[in-house]
């Protein structure tokens, strides 16, 4: 292990001259953008692309002191190539309109998970998938609420084993487990949902798809297979997921008829797949439909649910007007509905503000320029160059939010409580100040439903258990940890639960409304 290490640290330094060669020595036309993140003298262009990888977040920083507090976009290089950073909104908003002919997301996408590797090229490319959840994941989520109000509670209770006293709880893994069988249960239902086999691998390969495409986007393209076939081990975990589904969608091929009813038709994401699957759709191809849609659901979900459990616990002052909140949410409504979600105004502030803070991924908005283009404020994009909005930078941005710093679980709520405002400031609302769900067209399509899943899986903690950091120490959350573009919390500060007094057992769930003890 320790000399594929090493020899991982050669072959970085070995791509990183050639891609500085490359970049250096084409003749073609480059960005006008400035570059940002590169040290004195040679050396520095050497190392530049590392720095991304090392720490992002001080490259976006830079950017943002430099340039992009005066409107002015900036450029990154990484280890693959260039990204054109823009903060200007004007900007934003030409980037968000611009047709697929000039920049798109889809094949940055398909770079971004190397679905080359992990499943088969192109498959963000053509992007049926995108389709069915925005259509399917938001039109039904009046009738998957039981069901995901059960399996979170369920899935807590086996994960965890929490009483009256405190007790430390591995955050991300809980999180992980819970959305991923609340996922399951939506995708392919029982029982397979709660196969321990079949889901412990496919969050293993969720894991193996982060940390495949983070390894080979360092890597010159000859050594790219090398990497993916013989370290990588991603057959494995396939493989056990094909055993576990496969047969679901040759039976459901050869029992469901062309066209029928929906009335008579499960709906789930099996159905959704083979009903807009081209013809003839080989099986494997089929469950790596289903692997993207876990990867896509589970990956970012579970990230959102671990800030927001570290933010409550932090800051326990939110922890009882929330609770109270919920109640009367699920009393008035008379259990768990969409208008009930809907009432729970302070919870999606919360959430909201957690995202602001915690964005999982620190740039968004992220396309690859088709045809060189000329933005509005100059900035030249050559053909092949990324370009996105620094969402970290943005979301802390003084000229956007008044004390930008500072966590405030009901800034968006009292915002929404401002004439004209009442509809805004949602958690799945995106705009050019807000941007964990990217905006525009390529905007997350799963975004409704993944509110409403955190606000179930929240609701739940909250309700039924007190947090704090561990030994009680308030406002005192870790800071954050950054791989690539992704933010994870940092677990070196954990979480304790223990049991609201009076509730020896789980309330609230499903449907079950009753005083708690505050």
């Amino acid at each position: 292990m320790e000399l594929l290490k090493e020899n991982l640290k050669l072959l970085q330094a070995v791509s990183s001259i050639l891609f500085v060669l490359i970049i250096y020595c084409s003749s073609k036309k480059k960005s006008n953008a400035p570059l940002v993140g590169v040290e004195p003298g040679i050396l520095g262009y050497l190392k530049a692309p590392y720095r991304w990888k090392q720490d992002p977040m001080s490259l976006l920083k830079e950017g943002a002191e430099k340039y992009g507090k005066y409107g002015k976009a900036f450029r990154i290089t990484t280890p693959s190539r260039d990204m054109i950073v823009f903060s200007n909104q004007e900007v934003l908003e030409e980037l968000k309109t611009l047709p697929a002919s000039v920049a798109t997301f889809r094949p940055a996408g398909d770079t971004m998970i190397r679905s080359e590797y992990n499943f088969h090229e192109g498959i963000i490319q053509d992007a049926y998938h995108v389709d069915l959840m925005r259509k399917n994941m938001t039109e039904k989520l009046s009738s998957l609420l039981p069901d995901v109000v059960g399996e979170v509670t369920d899935a807590f209770e086996e994960l965890t084993d929490v009483k009256n006293e405190w007790t430390n709880v591995n955050v991300l893994d809980t999180s992980v487990g819970v959305i991923a069988r609340v996922t399951s249960r939506i995708f392919v239902g029982l029982p397979t949902c709660r196969n321990q086999e079949y889901l412990n691998h496919m969050i293993q390969f969720s894991l193996n798809v982060m940390k495949s495409a983070t390894v080979i986007d360092v890597l010159p393209w000859f050594l790219r297979w090398i990497v993916a076939s013989f370290f990588l081990k991603k057959k494995d975990s396939q493989d056990i997921i094909v055993k576990h589904v496969g047969g679901l969608f040759e039976t459901r091929q050869k029992t469901e008829m062309p066209h029928t009813s929906s009335a008579t038709t499960t709906s789930d994401a099996i159905q959704w797949i083979l009903d807009a699957a081209p013809p003839g759709t080989p099986t494997l191809k089929l469950v790596q439909r289903l692997m993207v849609f876990n990867f896509a659901s589970v990956h970012t979900s579970s990230i959102t649910l671990a800030h927001a459990l570290y933010d409550l616990a932090a800051n326990p002052e939110f922890q009882d007007p929330l609770c109270i909140e919920i109640e009367e949410g699920l009393r008035t409504e008379g259990g768990w509905t969409k208008q009930a979600l809907t009432k729970m105004k302070k919870l999606d502030s919360f959430l909201r503000e957690s995202s602001r803070m915690n964005g999982v991924n620190i740039v968004t908005v992220v396309r690859k320029v088709i045809t060189s283009h000329t933005f509005i404020d100059g900035t030249y994009a050559p053909k092949g160059v990324w370009v996105c909005a620094p969402a970290a930078t943005l979301h802390l941005s003084s000229e956007l939010y008044e004390n930008p710093e500072i966590f405030d679980g009901f800034r968006f709520y009292r915002m929404r409580q401002l004439e004209g405002n009442a509809h805004n400031y949602q958690m799945a609302s995106p705009s050019l100040g807000y941007l964990p769900f990217g905006i525009g067209k390529f905007a997350c399509p799963g975004r409704f439903f993944a509110t409403n899943e955190l606000k179930i899986a929240v609701a739940y903690i909250l309700c039924n258990y007190r947090l704090r950091l561990n030994g009680g120490v308030c406002g005192k959350k870790p800071p954050n940890l950054f791989s690539g573009i992704v933010c994870m919390p940092n677990p070196t500060v954990g979480i304790e639960l223990k049991k609201r007094e009076g509730r020896e057992k789980s309330v609230l769930f499903p449907g079950h409304v009753t005083s708690y003890s505050l």
